[in-house]
């Protein structure tokens, strides 16, 4: 139990450089999937209208499902990545509005 109240004494040097488990490989992935989400949704935002809420909706899900175990999210980040990249092009080429047939 000592080691771990001085590690919540030390609580105060996360995301600091003197941070010795943010250096960590999985640390940093978290921290770079952060950051693509942020760039993500300012993206959305520039090009969101009454079209493309669906795809905006589906993006900002996305990344909810990020597991925490790391064979598993890593997997699970290149399925992600791959899903991103099918959001950003439906958004800057929606698919075509349906026609509507008018009655008779």
């Amino acid at each position: 139990m000592p080691v771990f109240r001085l590690l919540a004494r030390l609580r105060g040097l996360r995301g600091t450089p003197f941070d010795i488990f943010g250096y960590s490989a999985d640390r940093r992935l978290e921290r770079d999937l952060i950051a693509g989400y942020e760039k993500d949704v300012a993206t959305v935002l520039g090009l969101l209208s009454a079209g493309h809420g669906r795809y905006a909706v589906e993006l900002a899900l996305a990344a909810r499902s990020h597991p925490r175990l790391r064979p598993v999210k890593e997997k699970a980040v290149r399925d992600a990545k791959a899903r991103y990249a099918q959001f950003a092009a439906d958004l800057a080429t929606p698919p075509p509005a349906p026609r509507q047939l008018a009655a008779e």
